[in-house]
């Protein structure tokens, strides 16, 4: 790397950071933290405000703007990707934005550069298998930012019809079906629904507060713990299975026995009927009595 890209990069990391050490610095840029502290006294003296000093950490003052972007050809390539992906698979509003977006960066770039945008050869075709949405995508996501509760009317895979008022949390692409993350005040918890399955889409005047245990950060958390729940099942599984094979105790096994929680089969649930919680109950086994069990259980649907 140049230096002149490193030194631009480190301002860069020092920008989205509230305090960076030089240790941090020198993993975040593959250097030494000596390279670090020379790089730091030699953007200070052209006149970077940096602030800190060694072994305490550094913070750039506000105010500090850089020049105007370059990017390099993987940079280039990155930005075609997604602005392609987002005008095949965004709703129109964001598939006119990516357009634009393209010919901004285009005409900024110099003159050697410009044949990298349309000479990328990444795509992001259709598929026949996409589903057909006929809610108005582009309101929705705009009622995500704006915090407007909808109310719509779904049908979930059993073709089951009922009404929903929901809070919209966010959007999640899981190609090619568009999901709706939300809290549903019909079942007092988050749920996931496909937005091709969605009808007569209605944004309501009423708008909804941050509520801690409603947000998306508490979905994702919870979407989390259900993941490392999930891995330590699988772990367990197939380590039993080499037990039984090779027919020797395995130490790890028997010690999470007495330590990691289990999933039951409430928790397989489909998209349509959302994430189910994660509050731990706990209850004593009949095989080890002093050991305790922690099962997640989900609410009914």
């Amino acid at each position: 790397m140049r230096r002149a890209d490193r030194l631009f990069r480190l301002v860069q990391e020092l920008r989205c950071r509230k305090l960076a050490r030089a240790m941090d610095l020198a993993e975040a840029l593959e250097v030494s933290e000596r390279t670090i502290y020379r790089d730091i006294r030699d953007l200070a003296a052209s006149g970077v405000p940096i602030e800190g000093e060694a072994g305490v950490g550094y913070v750039l003052r506000g105010g500090f703007h850089l020049p105007p972007l370059m990017f390099d050809e993987a940079e280039i390539q990155a930005l075609v990707l997604g602005a392609r992906m987002v005008a095949r698979w965004g709703d129109p509003e964001l598939a006119d934005a990516a357009g634009h977006l393209l010919s901004k960066v285009e005409a900024v770039l110099p003159e050697r550069l410009r044949p990298k945008v349309e000479g990328t050869r990444l795509w992001a075709p259709g598929s026949f298998s996409e589903p057909a949405v006929d809610i108005d995508s582009s309101a929705l996501r705009k009622a995500t930012h704006t915090r407007h509760k909808v109310r719509f009317a779904y049908r979930d895979e059993k073709n089951a019809e009922s009404q929903r008022t929901v809070r919209p949390l966010g959007l999640a692409f899981f190609g090619p079906t568009w999901l709706l993350i939300s809290w549903c005040e019909l079942r007092q918890n988050f749920r996931a629904f496909r937005l091709d399955r969605m009808r007569e889409l209605e944004i309501l005047e009423a708008r909804f507060a941050e509520e801690r245990g409603k947000s998306l950060h508490d979905y994702l958390a919870q979407q989390k713990c259900q993941t490392e729940v999930q891995a330590r099942k699988t772990r367990q599984t197939r380590r039993t299975r080499r037990t039984r094979r090779t027919g020797e105790s395995d130490p790890i096994l028997e010690h999470d026995r007495d330590r990691e929680p289990t999933r039951d089969a409430s928790l397989d649930t489909c998209l349509d009927t959302g994430a189910p919680r994660c509050a731990p109950t706990q209850r004593s086994t009949a095989a080890s009595p002093s050991a305790k069990q922690v099962t997640y259980r989900s609410p009914a649907f």
